[in-house]
């Protein structure tokens, strides 16, 4: 039987080809859309979960009331010894420090002689890779960081100073850091490169045990600098930030300026898988996103798939009169509704399949060109991103039901004697459905295009029109 459905299914649509053209046209399109949306979030949704226990790292931020203006993504000095001491619940902390860009030349290897100016450095201490398990391409992590002078390099700068030489091949290399009396540093191991979905925004690791002397232990509650983070359980969130608020009141207040400002001064957690979404205070890594987004473009995919859908009911429900006779031929030989309505479904599911197919060429045809339009580096990886293998499935099911079944149910509802007479007395609730369903299609269609234009031009807006400044 199901092969009986496929057969007739198959024959309908090629004799009616465009009609089979137009279907699957608007749906390619509004699955592509679709498709390209759902990437777009999910690499939204991802930032920071690439290394072990990234659930049970938080960042420790500094706040002067509630407003977001006045508060920093860096914590004060005193506050990591303080944790380490008085907070058991937390297992490992560890701080971070941007000073300043850093002149670096190589102390040996292919660009010997070439000097380089490089902005992404920080300060770190001996106990960064306890909270950070990142992953590692040669050198150990116990080691490193815990002598003067000690560098962790991503597996990019290796490349850069050091050319094609094998990361086991770049550990005991010397990078001379500084311009007038450089400082000759050891690289010590060789991590893989920060993902684009991560807040962290470092290429280089530093460990000086001046600076850690003056900075890291100063007892100075005033000065936000250090990026701060703590891991423990995530069960245990709301005791840490109970001890977090003994702990401003024990240290912090008294050591400030009386002042309104100062009464108000706390300490928040942030969940680093949190940061990207939900942090916008001062002094952040690099710029972050909006929750707000994610629900705005999510809304957007369900509504351009819900036009395809639309646009395919319509379709199929204009072309009713001339299959018509066909409904009618079908129950005089004996068809039941259950029959009819199958065939119509089979008919939606293989131009539904078609279609999903066709959109995943077309999504990876375009993901470059989305990639520069968005600013991400998304890879539309059909083996490598599970996210897709299952989507592909659902989104045949689901749009096979949700565009099929009206057409299925109002073109199997034709009676023979009625089809015969060429009286086919549909009633007014189907006109009012078509009708509230074209102006629902017009309508949003219209909200997005109008929605784009804005952001269009707010865009071009953004980008032409003079600052002030020389950009460059």
């Amino acid at each position: 039987m199901l092969k009986n459905y496929l057969k007739i299914a198959w024959r309908t649509l090629m004799k009616n080809r465009l009609y089979t053209f137009l279907n699957v046209f608007g749906l390619t399109l509004g699955i592509s859309g679709f498709f390209m949306i759902s990437l777009f979030i999910q690499d939204e949704l991802s930032y920071d979960r690439f290394f072990p226990e990234s659930g049970d790292v938080f960042r420790v931020t500094s706040h002067w009331g509630d407003y977001t203006a006045s508060g920093y993504a860096t914590a004060p000095p005193p506050l990591g010894i303080r944790i380490q001491s008085d907070i058991p619940e937390v297992e490992a902390v560890t701080r971070l420090l941007k000073w300043n860009d850093f002149t670096i030349q190589p102390g040996e290897g292919v660009n010997q002689n070439q000097i380089f100016r490089e902005s992404k450095v920080f300060y770190a201490e001996p106990g960064f890779f306890e909270v950070f398990d990142l992953p590692i391409a040669a050198g150990s992590k116990e080691k490193a960081l815990t002598n003067r002078d000690q560098i962790v390099i991503t597996a990019s700068i290796a490349k850069k100073y050091f050319g094609n030489l094998r990361p086991e091949d770049v550990i005991g290399k010397t990078l001379l850091i500084g311009s007038n009396e450089p400082t000759a540093g050891q690289v010590t191991a060789v991590i893989e490169d920060i993902p684009s979905q991560s807040h962290l925004d470092f290429e280089m690791l530093i460990y000086d045990p001046d600076m850690h002397r003056e900075i890291f232990q100063m007892e100075n509650w005033s000065w936000s600098i250090l990026y701060t983070y703590a891991r423990f359980p995530s069960e245990k969130r709301q005791a840490v930030e109970s001890k977090l608020g003994q702990m401003v009141a024990k240290f912090a207040l008294p050591s400030l300026d009386d002042g309104a400002e100062n009464s108000d001064y706390n300490l928040k957690l942030m969940p680093v898988q949190g940061i990207h979404l939900q942090s916008h205070y001062l002094r952040e890594m690099k710029p972050n996103s909006y929750e707000s987004y994610v629900y705005i473009f999510s809304l957007v995919a369900v509504f351009v798939l819900l036009l395809a859908c639309i646009n395919f009911m319509n379709l199929a429900t204009a072309k009713a009169g001339l299959r018509s006779m066909e409904v009618g031929v079908r129950k005089v030989l004996g068809s039941d509704k259950s029959q009819l309505v199958a065939q119509f479904l089979t008919e939606a599911f293989l131009l539904v399949m078609v279609s999903v197919l066709l959109s995943v060429v077309v999504t990876e045809l375009c993901n470059p060109i989305f990639n520069q339009i968005s600013g991400k580096s998304i890879d539309f990886n059909l083996k490598q991103n599970p996210m897709i293998w299952g989507m592909v499935p659902a989104l045949i099911v689901v749009l096979t039901l949700i565009s099929g079944f009206y057409p299925a149910f109002y073109l199997s509802s034709f009676q023979p004697i009625s089809v015969m007479k060429k009286q086919l007395g549909l009633g007014k609730n189907s006109h009012r459905f078509r009708n509230a369903l074209v102006v629902f299609q017009f309508a949003t269609s219209l909200t997005l295009i109008i929605c784009a234009l804005l952001v269009q031009r707010q865009m071009s807006y953004i980008q032409n029109t003079n600052p002030g400044f020389d950009r460059d």
